[in-house]
């Protein structure tokens, strides 16, 4: 996500999914998993939006993580319904 994108005080709905989508790297290859707790996904969003330049407000930064949880959630069902069908 651009920073002059992100700089305003308002974060569309959009531009929060566009926020939980590359939060997904972090399930792929960092420390993230789908027993993850909100409050500790949350924390990856705050540093994702702070390198961004945005100050993390706690209750947009919730609403992102529980959006990246949902995301990769229905990721991994997908991937097992995939698999189960092979």
């Amino acid at each position: 996500m651009k920073n002059q994108q992100l700089s305003k005080r308002f974060i569309s709905r959009g531009e929060a999914t566009e926020i939980a989508a590359e939060i997904q790297n972090l399930f792929l290859v960092g420390d993230l998993n789908s027993r993850s707790r909100v409050p500790q996904v949350a924390q990856r969003v705050a540093e994702h939006l702070r390198d961004e330049g945005v100050t993390p407000k706690r209750s947009l930064c919730l609403m992102i993580a529980k959006m990246a949880l949902t995301m990769w959630i229905e990721t991994t069902v997908n991937v097992k319904s995939i698999h189960a069908s092979n």
